[in-house]
C-alpha cells in the first residue's frame, strides 16, 4: 500500500497522451490493492478527471490546488506518480519521489531523460511515420503501455523506494 498519484492530463492534447480509460482502470486496480490514489489535474484537466471518475467504481481524493507550490507539497507525499509528457512528470523527478512517464516513443529521447531507478517511462517501442506529425489521431503508440504494466512498474518502484 501508500500513496499514488495520477495526473491523467495534458495540454498537449489527446494523441500525446495515454488513455484516459486505462488512468481509470488503473486507479480502480491500485485501490482494489490497497492503495490511495490522488487525482491531479489543473483547471484545464477538469473535463479530463470528470471522464476519469465517471469510468472508475472506486472514488479517489481529487486533488484541488491552487498552484504549483502547492502541487508540489502533495507530489512529494506520494509513494508514487504517473503521468503523461509534460510538466508534472518533470516536478515528480525533481522531487525524488518515484515516477512513472507515459509516453509516445519518438518523444522518450529527448524529454525523459531521467536515467535512475525511481524514474521508469513506458511506452510502445514501435514507432510509425504518424510519429513525426504534431498531433497524430492514429494513437496505436498509445495503446501500450497496458495497464498491467505500468501496474507492476508502480509496484516495482514503491517497493524499491521502500526498501523492501
Amino acid at each position: 500500500s501508500g500513496i499514488v498519484g495520477l495526473h491523467p492530463g495534458s495540454r498537449r492534447g489527446e494523441s500525446l497522451t495515454w488513455s484516459k480509460e486505462k488512468y481509470a482502470e488503473l486507479a480502480d486496480r491500485l485501490m482494489d490493492a490497497g492503495f490511495s490514489v490522488l487525482l491531479f489535474g489543473g483547471p484545464l484537466d477538469k473535463e479530463t478527471n470528470s471522464f476519469v471518475l465517471g469510468k472508475m467504481k472506486h472514488k479517489p481524493i481529487v486533488v484541488d490546488t491552487r498552484g504549483i507550490r502547492e502541487d508540489l507539497a502533495i507530489i512529494n507525499i506520494c509513494n508514487c506518480f504517473v503521468t503523461n509528457n509534460h510538466g508534472p512528470v518533470h516536478m515528480a523527478v525533481a522531487l525524488g519521489v518515484p515516477t512513472v512517464g507515459l509516453y509516445r516513443p519518438d518523444e522518450v529521447f529527448l524529454w525523459f531523460p531521467y536515467r535512475n531507478a525511481k524514474s521508469r517511462v513506458l511506452c510502445n517501442s514501435s514507432i510509425c511515420n504518424k510519429c513525426l506529425e504534431l498531433d497524430c489521431h492514429d494513437v496505436k503508440c498509445l495503446t501500450d503501455p497496458k495497464v498491467e504494466e505500468v501496474y507492476s512498474s508502480i509496484f516495482e518502484l514503491v517497493k524499491k523506494s521502500n526498501g523492501s
